[in-house]
């Protein structure tokens, strides 16, 4: 049974039955945050698929636009440095759109999300095979009562505390790259290995080029290809720093390692030692093509010429 006070200060429909809630003049003007026109079951695959490939959890928070408290949670999630970051690594976020307890309420009771009990904003973790991993209700996630009339909204240290109980306990960076240099000493080939992430734009080109329909086929027949995110995957910004030769630099880093283990050639210019990045043009597209010839002794003139006009595609 809820306490009294988290029944006073969460939004629950029941209870404004009149279309009101706690900031009834600021409806008007209040930014929609739920889509009330989408297809909430599908936006929950989306997540499941993303979740999947880059081992997160999905984060549902089941609300409404008429709810005062959810847009203050909404707000922290964006607003919160230490929150948007948490949630950006580790969650894959959906926001469901109840409506007055009249809209995808057989979705919330799929996943066992006792909306009715605990009023909005509620929140549900899914695994990335779309198990429930754990409900919260957000009363107990607010600030405490003596700090709510100053500064009503919900506690970023209660919310961190909430997010990072429920991440993904992911393999260690290491472990990752000792199976990627045993698939290539078994396969006899070299292993293309770059440090990324999600928030990198550089790192999201050299992604998509490693995706192109013409440069994939390639990198398949010569390389065995690893990522390690640096802030996503346990470990990984410490893995860079212990694999980077030369003087610290930005991401995207990556390296070439022959079947034995051995570092080959790294993205560090010759001339400067200064990292190449996204080598699209100049020098360090020259750079890239060596590495490339270096490491990919099969790779025709021809096929290295492919890969390196394709650079100019992203």
């Amino acid at each position: 049974m809820l306490k009294l006070p988290l029944l006073a200060l969460s939004c629950l429909p029941l209870l404004f039955a009149t279309g009101e809630d706690e900031a009834p003049k600021q409806s008007a003007v209040r930014a929609q945050i739920y889509d009330e026109q989408a297809d909430a079951a599908l936006e929950i695959e989306a997540a499941l698929s993303s979740a999947k490939r880059f081992e997160r959890r999905v984060l549902i928070q089941w609300g409404a636009n008429w709810c005062g408290w959810c847009h203050r949670l909404h707000d922290l999630f964006e607003l919160d440095d230490k929150v948007r970051e948490a949630l950006i690594h580790e969650y894959d976020l959906v926001l469901v759109d109840v409506g007055r307890l009249d809209r995808n309420m057989e979705l919330a009771e799929r996943y066992g999300a006792d909306l009715r009990a605990h009023g909005l904003p509620f929140l549900t973790v899914l695994d990335a095979e779309g198990e429930v991993v754990t409900h919260q209700e957000t009363g107990s996630l607010e600030r405490p009562k003596e700090e709510q009339q100053a500064d009503p909204g919900h506690d970023p240290e209660r919310v961190l505390a909430f997010l990072s109980s429920h991440r993904v306990d992911r393999r260690p960076a290491a472990k990752y790259l000792a199976g990627a240099l045993s698939r290539a000493r078994s396969e006899g080939r070299s292993l293309f290995l770059h440090f990324g992430a999600d928030w990198c734009g550089n790192c999201r080109q050299l992604e998509r080029w490693m995706a192109d329909p013409d440069v994939a086929p390639l990198l398949r027949q010569n390389f065995v290809t690893l990522k390690i995110d640096t802030d996503e995957t346990r470990g990984g910004r410490k893995l860079l720093d212990r694999t980077r030769t030369g003087e610290p630099g930005g991401i995207p880093w990556f390296a070439f390692f022959g079947e034995d283990g051995t570092l080959l050639i790294d993205s560090n210019r010759p001339s400067d030692g200064k990292n190449v990045g996204y080598p699209k043009q100049g020098e360090n597209a020259a750079h890239f093509r060596a590495m490339l010839k270096q490491a990919g002794p099969a790779l025709t003139g021809e096929e290295l010429d492919l890969l390196i006009e394709a650079l100019k595609r992203y």
